[in-house]
This record gives structure tokens, sequence and C-alpha cells, in this order.
């Protein structure tokens, strides 16, 4: 029988509202608070090419940052005879055959990454583990294996001090480089499974976020600046006897993450910011109810819903939320119904005020779907000069290279749907795909 539901008294300190500029560094929670406060903040820095599980990592890339040491050929290990890997980044691959041009994006992305780190007011660091790996060729503390052979690794595990000076540095650069007046310290609530080899994962676990937490206690109390949020207390000790992890008994569950942040808003975030993800959760209740009924064919319910969203969100001072996500989400609703036509009448009244890569990017994709194919390739050409590739615009590179293939291929331009769809396979910084490739240089007529 449950005991009496008691939560973690956390003492308040809102921080963050809806333009403050923030950072996230660390494990894959410090992607979830990202994610979840980007929905109602535009100003806030994810890490670049993937999590750092390890405190170490977060601060041996901001020391390269600070020296302008960004990747180089030295810095890249074979992973196989067509890939190249880095052991700075998680899951970060280049193609042997065109590293040095992949290596020219990625030092580019590192660049833009570090000048957004720079303007940052708030930073939060998520401990995922003190259970490292190092190569054995260099003693260097890899990010994440990346596939390399295990038997080019040493395990190794940070003591609390290791971690502690590790917290300790990354608060001495941000002070020093960036605006960042407030750190947000958390260790991550996730399971790890790796770690010395010849124990039960858990019984490492335990001991590894053991070093983290001591690090973090020591820290928080040296610095007045510096903020505990209890994530891994919440789910270990609020949560107790409640089914707070996912089928794999790693990760957390959806419901455990989104109560987490709940208490993460309610602890750090404005009032303001509080109101408006009240009426953004009603906003998405409404989005889901009409994308429900227009899939099951009841149109005209899912247009009164959609209506009622977009009353919603008109409502919504510009203070909340300004007009250009307005905007933004109601062309995903258009989207979702393949209405182009109207997508490229709002995109179009928008003006300068269209100026994001997203809504470039559907301005294109209007004018394609309603036949205006040299005005999209145009528009489509724009974006590839305008803006730089990032982690967060990569997939819709990705999709502007497929659209001009397609739109030249169709054009009987074969030459520049070749080209366009190579481009289309090298996009991703992150993964290679040889065969396809291969595919489209046998296969594509000239």
């Amino acid at each position: 029988m449950f005991g009496k539901f008691e939560s973690i008294d956390i003492q308040r300190k809102p921080l963050v509202d809806v333009n403050t500029k923030a950072v996230t560094f660390g494990s894959c929670f410090a992607f979830n608070i990202y994610q979840t406060l980007r929905q109602y903040n535009d100003n806030l820095v994810s890490m670049e090419f993937g999590v750092q599980y390890n405190v170490h990592s977060v601060q041996n890339i901001l020391n390269n940052y600070v020296k302008g040491k960004y990747l180089e050929e030295h810095d890249l290990i074979p992973l196989n005879s067509n890939e190249l890997t880095t052991v700075r980044y998680s899951n970060l691959y280049f193609p042997a055959a065109y590293s040095d041009k992949f290596l020219e994006r990625a030092r580019t992305r590192e660049s833009k990454y570090w000048e957004n780190i720079k303007q940052a007011e708030i930073c939060i660091i998520t401990l995922g583990t003190s259970d490292v790996l190092r190569l054995k060729s260099t003693n260097e503390i890899v990010t994440n294996t990346n596939h390399l052979d295990k038997s080019l690794l040493l395990e190794d595990r940070l003591s609390m001090s290791d971690n502690l000076k590790c917290l300790e540095q990354i608060r001495e650069i941000m002070k020093s480089e960036s605006q960042v007046k407030h750190f947000i310290v958390t260790v991550s609530p996730q399971i790890y499974k790796f770690g010395k080899s010849n124990e039960d994962y858990r019984v490492v676990n335990s001991s590894s976020k053991a070093n983290m937490r001591a690090a973090a206690d020591v820290f928080y109390k040296l610095h007045d600046d510096v903020h505990y949020f209890p994530s891994y207390e919440i789910v270990i000790d609020e949560l107790r006897g409640w089914e707070y992890f996912s089928l794999d008994r790693v990760h957390v569950s959806n419901e455990t993450r989104n109560y987490i942040m709940k208490r993460f808003f309610a602890t750090y975030c404005t009032e303001a910011l509080e109101e408006l993800t009240i009426l953004l959760n009603k906003a998405a209740q409404l989005f889901y109810r009409f994308e429900h009924f227009y899939s099951i064919g009841f149109r005209e319910m899912a247009k009164e819903y959609y209506q009622k969203c977009v009353d919603l969100l008109d409502s919504l001072s510009d203070v909340q939320m300004n007009e250009t996500k307005k905007k933004t989400l109601i062309v995903q609703m258009l989207l979702r119904q393949n209405r182009y036509a109207e997508i490229s009448n709002l995109l179009e009244s928008m003006g300068d005020n269209r100026r994001n890569f997203v809504l470039e990017f559907l301005y294109a994709l209007s004018l394609k779907e309603t036949g205006k194919t040299e005005y999209s390739i145009g528009r489509f050409k724009a974006l590839l000069e305008k803006y730089s590739l990032t982690d967060e615009n990569q997939a819709l590179y990705v999709k502007i290279y497929h659209h001009l293939g397609e739109m030249y291929y169709q054009q009987k331009e074969l030459h520049l749907a070749k080209e366009y769809f190579t481009r289309h396979c090298l996009s991703s910084v992150n993964q290679l795909k040889p065969s396809l490739l291969n595919d489209i240089q046998i296969n594509l007529p000239e």
C-alpha cells in the first residue's frame, strides 16, 4: 500500500522568461529541457553534434572553442574503409572521400555555435555519468565511442573531485566568455548501461551518480549563482513506487519526463512564461483535435477546431508570442491539410517578417506545390546561400537538395538533377549513405 505522496520542496527562482537567452549542456536530459523550453522561448541554444554524457567532454569542448581550436584533420579517426569519426562529439561521422568538405562545414557550425553560446544568460548543465572511456593511444576521454573498436578504448571513472573541477572550469569559461549570470545544474535520472563490464550496470550506475551528485552539491553550495534542480531525486525518491521508467527500464517514461519539466517550469520560469505554457498547451489540445478529426474524415469538425486554435493564437500578445511564431503554427495546420495555396498567400503577406529558415522553406515548398517551379527553385537556392547548416535545419537542407533534384529531373536538366541528388546524400554531417550515393552516380542518366 502506498503512503502519502510528498513532493520535494524546491525553492522558486524565476530566472527564465520568454526572452531569456539560455544554453543547455550535457546528457540527453539537457536536450529534453531544451526541446520543452524551445516551444515557448526562441532564444535557446542546444548542444551541437549531439549530447555529452560526461562533464569532462563539455569542459573540453568549451576549452577548444576559447582557444579557437575547431576540428582539424588530425582529430579524425578511421572507423572503417569508408568513414572517419571523432571522439570530440557524439555520433559524428565523415565520409573519407569527402572529409575536407565535411570538416569545413563542421568548423562553420562550431564557430556559429560558439558565438551563440557567448550570448547566453543562463547555463543549464545536466550530468549523465562519471564513467568514461579513454583512447589508449592518447589517453583522451571520448564523448561517445561512435562505434570505435573496443580494443582501442580503456574504461575509467571521474571522481567527485574530477567532476567538480570540470564544473568549476565550465563556470569560469562561461563567466568570462559569455553573458551568463546563473547556472542550473541537475543530475540525469536516466540509468546508464555502460561502465565497469564485470559489474551489474545498476550497481555501477548508482556509484557513478553518487560522484556527480556529490560534486553538484559542493558546486552549488560554493557559488550563489549556481542552483541545483533535483531531477534525479524526483525520479528516485518523490516518484518512488510509481511506474516512472519506460519499457527499456533505462530511460524515464514520457509521463515522468513531462512531470519533471512541470516541476522545472514551476521552479525557474516567470509567471508570464507559465501563463503562456498553459495557453499553448490548450492550443496544442485544439491542434490535436483538429488533426484527429481531419484524419478520420470529419472535415467540418476539423475546421471548427482549426478556427478555435487560430483564434487562441491571435489572442496572445506580441510579448507572449511574436507574429512570426503564430503564423508558423497556423502554417503547420494548413500543411497537414495540403492547403499550399493558402500557405503561399499567408507567407507572402508576411513579407520581411518571413525571415526565418523554416518559413522560407515552407514558402518555397508552397510555390513548388502550386506549380510555380521556377520561383520555387530560386527560393530554395536563396535559402542555401543565406543560411548556414546547423543541427536544427539539417533535415530541411536534405529536403531542399531533394526538391531541387526532383524539379531539375522533371525539367530534363539531368546534370543539375544529379548534382542536387548527390548533395542530398552528402548533406548530412552525421550520417553517410555511400550505397545511395553510388546508386545515383551509376544509375541516373546524363
